[in-house]
C-alpha cells in the first residue's frame, strides 16, 4: 500500500494526478489528509504562507479537490487517513508529540469530524505529523476511536502503554529491529485497543534492497506499506514508484 502525507486545502488536483494518475489503477493510494491545515505548519510551501491570511484552512473549503477525491474513493482507488489536525508545531514539539491528553483528544476528534463530514466516510486511521507520537497521543487516538495507527518503523520507548497486550506487541517490534534494522515489522500488529501499520519511506527503497523488503513482507501474509509525499514526486521518483508497484503486484 502507498501512503501519501500532507494532502490539504492547498493541494491541487493536478498535483495528485501527476503523482498517481498512472498508479492508482494498480494500487490504491491512502492519503493522510490534514483536516484544518495551519499556515505555519511546515506542510505547505512558504510562498503559499505569504499569499494567504487566514490562520487555518479546512479541507472542505477546497471543493474541487474534495469532489475529485470522493469520486476516487467510490472507484476504490483512494482511502482517506487523518494526519493530525493542523500539522503545526508547538514550542518545539510536533503536533502529536505534545502530552496534554485532553487537548490531543479534543483536537483529534475535531479533525476526525471535519474529514468525515467532508468525505462522508468513516475515518479509522490516524497518522501523526512527522510520524512522532507521545504516550498521551496514543491514548488520545484510542480514546477518539481510531482502529489503526499508520507510522514509520515502530513506536519509541516513550510511547509505551503499560498493559500486557501492548507490551507483548512492543517486544515483537524490537526483536524484529535487532534482527534487521533496515526492515519494518512485516505485519499489522495488534496493540490491544488499536492496530499499527509500519511504513518504509520511499527515499530508503532502492532497486537493490526492494527484493529483501518484498521477501520480508511476504512472510505469513505480511503487508508492505510505503510513505511518499506528492509534493516531492518528480520524474525520477515516479519511475521508482512504478518499479516498486510493478514488483509488488508480481509478488503478492
Amino acid at each position: 500500500m502507498l501512503r501519501d502525507d500532507d494532502l490539504s486545502y492547498f493541494t491541487k488536483v493536478s498535483q495528485i494526478e501527476f503523482a498517481y494518475g498512472d498508479i492508482w489503477d494498480r494500487i490504491p493510494i491512502n492519503f493522510a489528509v490534514i483536516p484544518n491545515v495551519g499556515l505555519v505548519s511546515g506542510a505547505i510551501p512558504m510562498q503559499l504562507c505569504m499569499e494567504n491570511k487566514n490562520e487555518n484552512y479546512p479541507i472542505a473549503m477546497n471543493k474541487e479537490l474534495v469532489y475529485f477525491l470522493k469520486t476516487k474513493i467510490k472507484e476504490g482507488k483512494v482511502k482517506i487517513y487523518q494526519h493530525g489536525l493542523t500539522h503545526k508545531n508547538y514550542d518545539g514539539k510536533f503536533e502529536m508529540e505534545r502530552r496534554d491528553l485532553g487537548i490531543l483528544a479534543r483536537e483529534l476528534a475535531e479533525g476526525k469530524k471535519l474529514l468525515e463530514k467532508a468525505f462522508n466516510i468513516e475515518i479509522d486511521t490516524i497518522v501523526a505529523p512527522h510520524d512522532r507520537f507521545s504516550r498521551e497521543a496514543i491514548s488520545a487516538a484510542e480514546k477518539v476511536g481510531y482502529k489503526y495507527i499508520s507510522r514509520g518503523m515502530g513506536p519509541l520507548p516513550r510511547e509505551i502503554q503499560f498493559n500486557r497486550i501492548y507490551l507483548k506487541s512492543f517486544l515483537k517490534i524490537y526483536k524484529n529491529y535487532f534482527r534487521n534494522r533496515n526492515l519494518c515489522y512485516p505485519k499489522i500488529l495488534d496493540f490491544g485497543k488499536h492496530k499499527e501499520i509500519f511504513n518504509y519511506r520511499i527515499q530508503c527503497i532502492t532497486k537493490k534492497n526492494i527484493e529483501d523488503i518484498i521477501k520480508n513482507s511476504n512472510l505469513d501474509d505480511g503487508v508492505l506499506a510505503i510513505t511518499v509525499h506528492y509534493r516531492s514526486i518528480n520524474l525520477h521518483q515516479k519511475e521508482m514508484i512504478n518499479f516498486i508497484v510493478g514488483r509488488i503486484n508480481n509478488s503478492f
